[in-house]
């Protein structure tokens, strides 16, 4: 069963959070999203496909996709942790981007519903059982609107080399790894990988990268438990002077600046 800490769910209206912007901004998918929309407004934007919304548009985001949509937009979403090996998450990366629930809107609106109130006010054992048998049942109701309207497709071989690819570096990213080490792991030729998962992803595996140290290292220094030395060792830097300025290039501020505006905060 899924922890209730891996899952987010509520809803999304524009309206309130973005009254005046035209569209939201671009970014990373790093979660499974399940989204059904209550309105005939907006597009959404997955990768390079556009989709006009209408009511009870299902629309499946997963993890490396780039997203964003033209407003006014309202939903409800699920957001779940992926989890390495899991059966759920096969099955979601296995889903088409979007899908229609036609008839069943109000039902499945009424299950997104339930698993956000139950994740908003209990946290017991049964809070858990409830809420994943729910998954469970939007999972399956999902999967069978797939196959009823013969929109299911299978993961085109660019998919496969991101998600492997991002699954080992997610798993090594503080370890000494180039692109030829990361195209033998995936199977593929570091040309290809380079230009699939920069067209995919929209930053290179060594950006990606990067970014996966800058913000552990980020997370360390948070703790104040360690010196900087020690963050950059832990987060894959062999010299300090290369970890400064990876950190200040992404974050604008060198490690010992980003430490002392953090006790600043206190």
């Amino acid at each position: 069963m899924r922890e209730l800490s891996s899952l987010q769910s509520s809803v999304f209206d524009s309206n309130l959070l973005h009254r005046s912007k035209p569209r939201t901004q671009p970014r990373l998918v790093q979660h499974y999203e399940l989204e059904i929309f209550h309105t005939d407004s907006g597009q959404s934007h997955v990768d390079d496909n556009v989709y006009p919304i209408r009511r009870g548009m299902i629309l499946c985001a997963k993890p490396g996709q780039i997203r964003y949509s033209d407003l006014p937009v309202r939903c409800s979403f699920i957001r779940i942790t992926p989890q390495e090996g899991g059966e759920i998450d096969e099955i979601l990366q296995g889903l088409p981007n979007v899908f229609f629930a036609e008839e069943e809107t109000d039902e499945i609106l009424a299950k997104f519903e339930k698993i956000s109130v139950i994740l908003t006010e209990e946290e017991d054992v049964d809070a858990k059982i409830r809420v994943n048998a729910l998954l469970l049942d939007v999972i399956y109701r999902c999967l069978r609107l797939a196959r009823n309207e013969h929109a299911r497709r299978l993961p085109d071989a660019g998919d496969r080399i991101v998600a492997e690819a991002m699954r080992y570096l997610n798993q090594h990213y503080t370890e000494p790894c180039s692109l030829q080490d990361l195209a033998r792991a995936v199977h593929v030729s570091p040309n290809h990988l380079h230009a699939v998962f920069h067209k995919k992803i929209g930053v290179t595996p060594y950006e990606y990268t990067v970014k996966k140290r800058i913000e552990k290292a980020k997370q360390l220094i948070r703790t104040g438990e360690y010196s900087l030395s020690r963050v950059a060792e832990e987060t894959g830097y062999c010299s300090q002077s290369h970890f400064n300025k990876a950190f200040k290039s992404m974050v604008g501020q060198t490690p010992s600046e980003y430490r002392r505006s953090i006790l600043e905060e206190y």
